[in-house]
């Protein structure tokens, strides 16, 4: 009987089974042995937590598949690609693996890349490779990352909420999910609190900020009164005061995908076969999209002067 290791940081990168499906191959393993290998790397479990549980539990002979990988980032992208097969997956929790992906596939290729020629462009060509394994352009991809590290950064923090968000039980926009994760860590803590005492299922940054400033208050002044919140109304554009980067870091998150999607039309049309009327349209829209560019530069550096 095999002794192996599990690791905290993959597991998290295995989306669980619900308590029927569980049962369910608690008692196919029962009855017709544990078909399936444990995968590992280094004594690891990388694949196959759940089977090797319950092979100890009963004592049951297993299969052991052993992985080689050059790193940990590299076992990471493996243990998301296979994940990403799963049809039971959650919208929030795919977008985590891709981001996961790629920001492990990033780790990996630094760990190799000696001279700057060899980095250059990296991220870009990373996220395009990894956009084309999942149908998605290399814009979205990077935004996933981004997405992907805020998540692990609230995980840090409170891995309930962070469970929560992935599973789809908490509703949250990414932009709101990059802010939650620069709270600190005891008004995380105390958000989770709020979400599981009021059972909320979705929040927008409005709300965060309003309970969180309800509870402090509240604490502050009423430490033993029950005072009845009021549900915020307002939203994020009514109140700037409480997020002033919100639209800068919007719009920050979605050039990467306009860059991309040019730069995809760039390499792949061609352009001497096209209409005019094509070509019209195309010329028509980049030239608003250069007059909208050149517009907020403007703003950029009047404010910077001014600053």
């Amino acid at each position: 009987m095999y002794e192996l290791k599990n690791d905290e940081e993959f597991s998290s990168l295995v989306y669980p089974v619900g308590s029927s499906e569980y049962d369910a191959l608690e008692e196919n393993i029962f009855d017709n042995g544990c078909q399936e290998p444990i995968i590992v790397w280094e004594n690891i479990i990388i694949d196959g937590r759940k089977r090797y549980d319950i092979c100890r539990k009963w004592e049951l002979p297993f299969h052991v598949k052993r992985m080689e990988f050059s790193n940990r980032y590299d076992a990471a992208g493996w243990i998301c690609q296979n994940q990403l097969e799963r049809s039971d997956l959650p919208d929030m929790m795919r977008k985590y693996l891709i981001g996961k992906c790629y920001e492990s596939r990033k780790a990996s290729f630094l760990t190799t890349a000696d001279s700057p020629e060899k980095q250059r462009g990296y991220q870009y060509r990373i996220a395009e490779e990894i956009g084309k394994e999942v149908y998605l352009v290399g814009g979205t991809i990077y935004k996933y990352g981004i997405f992907t590290s805020a998540l692990d950064n609230i995980a840090s923090k409170n891995k309930n909420i962070a469970e929560k968000i992935l599973s789809g039980r908490l509703r949250i926009s990414q932009t709101n999910i990059i802010e939650l994760s620069r709270l600190p860590k005891e008004e995380v803590r105390a958000l989770n609190n709020i979400l599981t005492n009021s059972n909320m299922d979705h929040i927008s940054y409005a709300e965060m900020r309003h309970e969180l400033e309800w509870q402090h208050y509240n604490s502050s002044c009423f430490p033993s009164a029950k005072k009845k919140r009021q549900k915020p109304t307002a939203t994020i554009k009514e109140i700037p005061a409480y997020d002033p980067d919100a639209e800068i870091s919007s719009l920050t998150l979605t050039i990467p995908s306009w860059i991309s999607s040019i730069e995809r039309t760039r390499s792949l049309a061609d352009f001497p076969k096209t209409t005019d009327t094509a070509r019209g349209k195309l010329q028509h829209e980049l030239f608003a999209l250069h007059k909208a560019i050149y517009t907020i530069q403007k703003i950029l550096e009047e404010v910077t002067r001014n600053g």
